[in-house]
């Protein structure tokens, strides 16, 4: 997925000026697995390579591809409030799975950094489910001014391409 996904990556750093992060599901937490960076002027974001579900896009994206079971289990875990937005409650989450499950995207509003927000989409494997997942990191202001409708639809148009190729 790496080698598939990387092209397409750089691409769209290139396109928005800002870093686009590939994560894959691993033992309950997402894995950054490889990072292309924007605009060179631009704050360039660095992600942890490793996060929690709840808090990160990519994260959210595989919550909400759990069936229920799975989900209430993972929200019986003590999820710490990093900020004053963290969702930490299924109650909260299942809001929110329903716009993931409807608009393809799923977003960290300042839920694992203040000033920082992502935007996440799908890449699906041969079988249909989530394999790995793209993301747009950056300042929540610089992306709210680039636009997010915007970044939501550049993401898609990639990881559909993407999951193309490794489908």
């Amino acid at each position: 997925i790496v080698n598939i996904s990387t092209p397409v990556m750089k691409s769209l750093a290139r396109e928005l000026g800002e870093t686009i992060n590939l994560g894959i599901l691993y033992e309950e937490q997402i894995l950054i697995v490889h990072s292309e960076f924007g605009e060179p002027y631009t704050l360039q974001l660095i992600l942890k390579p490793v996060t929690p579900l709840y808090c990160s896009s990519i994260g959210k994206l595989f919550l909400a591809d759990l069936d229920e079971a799975a989900r209430t289990g993972y929200f019986r875990q003590d999820l710490p409030k990093r900020t004053i937005n963290t969702i930490v409650t299924q109650k909260q989450f299942e809001a929110e799975r329903r716009d993931i499950v409807a608009s393809g995207n799923a977003h960290d509003r300042e839920e694992y950094e203040y000033g920082l927000s992502c935007v996440s989409a799908p890449i699906f494997g041969p079988d249909g489910k989530i394999a790995a997942a793209l993301s747009v990191s950056g300042p929540t202001t610089r992306l709210s001014f680039k636009g997010i409708q915007r970044i939501e639809e550049l993401l898609k148009k990639a990881t559909k391409n993407i999951s193309k190729s490794v489908g």
